[in-house]
Formats: C-alpha cells, structure tokens, sequence
C-alpha cells in the first residue's frame, strides 16, 4: 500500500493526460506539503491497492473508472460497466492495465 508520512501527498496521475499534467503541477506548487507521484504511463496498480486506496477515500472502486472513457463507448458497453461490481472493475482493469481508470 501507499503510505505517506505527515504533511505528504501521494499523486496519482497518467503523464499522457493533460488534466493530470495540470494537477501534477498545481500540486507541486504546494510547499507545505511533500509530494510523491506515481505515474499510471510507467507504474501499474495491483488490483489491492486500488481497493485500499478506494476504502481509504470513502469512495466506491467505480468512482476511479475513467468518465470521459465511459462517454465514449457504445451504450450497451456503458451499461455493462455501469452495472459491474467493484470486483468486477478491479478485474477488468487488471486485465487493461490501467488503461480505463
């Protein structure tokens, strides 16, 4: 798992995506705050860590799935994956590596 210190910020981030090229610069611009980065272009999350980091945020592990990416597939596709369970999803990204969250 990704553990942080005090005062130490986890980014998580894909180099190839503009947003996240943005964000990685704000975030850096934070001096209170050290700050470590884990590329998706170079580093993979396994299908554990994706689930801790979710129980860690309060959050479902849909909440990571890529809405851009949802928007711009075929609609029986988009229920597909809407209707799969975190399980499901941890799953299939292990098998695109990284690609759609």
């Amino acid at each position: 798992m990704i553990e942080n210190e005090p005062n130490e910020i986890t980014l998580i981030f894909h180099s190839d995506k503009e947003e996240d090229k943005k964000m990685r610069a704000f975030v850096e611009t934070i001096s209170t705050y050290k700050t470590k980065t884990l590329d998706l272009k170079r580093d993979s999350l396994t299908e554990t860590q994706l689930a801790e980091i979710a129980t860690k945020m309060k959050v479902s592990v849909s909440g990571f799935v890529n809405q851009t990416y949802i928007d711009r597939i075929h609609s029986e596709t988009k229920q597909g994956i809407q209707s799969m369970t975190d399980n499901d999803i941890l799953t299939l990204n292990s098998l695109l590596s990284n690609q759609a969250i």
